[in-house]
């Protein structure tokens, strides 16, 4: 896929993800999920506060494909709407058992982020790979639950090839619109620009420290 090429069909995704924005309306009780490691999800959480920025608290921690709901105490919490669990057939000490598990869909991934404050800060946080090779290059938008403010958070990149580079999942980061909340609720989709589907291993939140 040539620049141009890449370019179209990233409009069209962006055009897509819009008008399926209201997608996953059966409710997060839909998603199946895979069975999870709970001591491997505390770990990762741990490791993943202990890398936080300076300042910042993690807020909320989904295993994707293992949990519907990140199980934190505070207020913010993470909850996949839309989306199909499966487990990719690798763990090890480069892969922990909470990237070998994603959430996918033919087209977008589709989680809310509640419990926002508009008078603080927060940074996102997620892992995604391409385990089998399916040529995937993905976006991010996050938004207004009703679709009137959207924002282009990670744009279209091509994620790391496992099966024949031998690459280990990528980790993106980028704030919260908080502006474009609505009830303290955001929404955010991983969408698909190319290749077999939308994949996400994990997401997170940090809420980073008051100005």
């Amino acid at each position: 896929m040539n620049a141009r090429q890449l370019m179209l069909a990233l409009v069209t995704a962006i055009a897509a993800g819009w008008i399926g924005w209201a997608g996953g309306a059966e409710g997060p009780q839909a998603v199946e999920l895979v069975p999870g490691n709970p001591a491997a999800v505390a770990a990762r959480q741990q490791a993943i506060a202990a890398k936080a920025p300076e300042g910042a608290k993690l807020a909320a921690y989904l295993d994707c494909g293992c949990q519907r709901e990140s199980g934190a105490a505070g207020p913010v919490k993470i909850v996949c709407v839309s989306a199909k669990a499966y487990r990719f057939p690798v763990e090890g000490a480069d892969v922990p058992a909470t990237q070998a598990t994603v959430f996918f869909d033919p087209e977008q991934v589709v989680f809310e982020i509640h419990g926002l404050d508009r008078a603080r800060n927060y940074l996102a946080g997620m892992t995604w790979w391409d385990y089998d090779n399916g040529h995937r290059t993905q976006s991010v938008l996050v938004g207004s639950p009703d679709q009137r403010l959207v924002r282009l958070a990670v744009p279209a990149i091509r994620l790391p090839d496992y099966k024949d580079s031998g690459l280990l999942p990528a980790e993106r980061r980028f704030q919260l619109p908080v502006t474009f909340s609505q009830d303290g609720k955001l929404r955010l989709v991983v969408q698909r620009v190319d290749g077999a589907n939308a994949v996400i291993s994990e997401l997170w939140v940090w809420q980073m420290a008051s100005p």
